[in-house]
């Protein structure tokens, strides 16, 4: 999906970026992989569009939310299980993690939402502004989706 670095960067640049570079780029829609699970995402510039994006999901199997910004739509934490974001990077650099938790409550780490869903906000690996991260160190998540027996 797309966040806001790529609006910076240039969105055609970075549009054609990802498509050279094989991505499947998913804006305001879903996708359903190999029968098992639904794969949404939604552009980070585009506001109330997650219940677009979870429209065309097929009922019944484990749905995930791509989307930039931790920000939950409660209508549409009825329709996924699994929101993963990003953006906050946890602030970066201390204090900003204060800052950054006024707008994003939910910056850091695996968060239970009302009515089953959950949401992880990943720190990243990445930087804003100044190329260094103080008490906030970078993250590659690897999640593991096991199903119930």
């Amino acid at each position: 999906v797309l966040g806001n670095h790529e609006s910076y960067a240039g969105l055609g640049n970075s549009l054609d970026f990802l498509d050279k570079s094989g991505f499947r780029l998913l804006r305001d829609e879903s996708v359903t992989s190999g029968g098992a699970v639904n794969i949404a995402g939604v552009d980070d510039s585009h506001k109330n569009e997650d219940e677009k994006a979870l429209s065309s999901s097929q009922t019944g199997l484990y749905t995930i939310l791509l989307k930039h910004k931790p920000l939950v739509d409660p209508k549409a934490a009825a329709i996924f299980d699994l929101q993963l974001s990003g953006h906050t990077h946890r602030g970066q650099i201390f204090p900003f993690n204060f800052l950054s938790g006024l707008n994003f409550p939910m910056q850091n780490g695996l968060y239970r939402l009302e009515g089953g869903a959950s949401l992880y906000t990943s720190r990243g690996t990445g930087t804003w502004g100044p190329p260094m991260r103080v008490f906030s160190p970078p993250e590659v998540t690897i999640i593991d989706i096991v199903r119930e027996k």
